[in-house]
């Protein structure tokens, strides 16, 4: 094999970088959790070339700006599943402004059915929810862990080189033949 593709995370994911660089075996690690705090520092220099596909790259062009605003609040650039959560909020305020329940009870399914008229621009393209089936739409980050990254990441001389952004209508699995959606009336 020359790339391993691993879910592991946590101690997991380390414990494999660094039993893969002490036995001398060199393949390329594709993962979606070497940004969870720690990873890199526990890892060392067994990390470096591994890939990472996420959410959110802190180097993305248009980036500044949130990375300064949460840097500032929380004393660390975004990592993990931080700014999943940040843009997932946004984009759920943006379907709440459009919805009032009057002081009423809140209707789940407005809520649901708000969401997918509903999109959030965050720094490397926009968020949305897609009607057909609910799947959300949104931008994968392709990078790779290396020094020459613009931002170093845990404490590290290491940080996430971002290679590439794929769009979300990319990054889309089409909606299935077999989906039937049913909303409430």
């Amino acid at each position: 094999a020359q790339t391993v593709l691993t879910g592991n995370w946590g101690n997991d994911i380390v414990l494999l970088l660094k039993a893969a660089g002490e036995a001398g075996l060199h393949v390329r690690f594709g993962n979606q959790s070497l940004d969870t705090p720690g990873t890199l520092s526990a890892a060392g220099p067994a990390v470096e070339g591994a890939y990472l596909a996420k959410l959110y790259n802190t180097s993305v062009e248009g980036g500044e700006e949130f990375n300064a605003d949460f840097e500032k609040k929380f004393g660390h650039l975004p990592a993990s599943e931080q700014p999943t959560s940040v843009f997932s909020y946004m984009l759920l305020g943006n379907a709440l402004k459009t919805l009032d329940f009057g002081g009423g009870p809140i209707d789940a399914t407005q809520i649901a059915l708000a969401l997918v008229n509903a999109s959030y621009e965050t720094p490397g393209g926009t968020w949305s929810v897609r009607k057909e089936d609910h799947q959300a739409l949104l931008p994968v980050y392709i990078s790779e862990v290396s020094k020459d990254a613009k931002d170093k990441h845990d404490g590290t001389e290491f940080g996430f080189k971002l290679l590439e952004v794929v769009s979300p209508e990319a990054a889309a699995v089409p909606p299935s033949p077999k989906c039937d959606m049913k909303r409430p009336g």
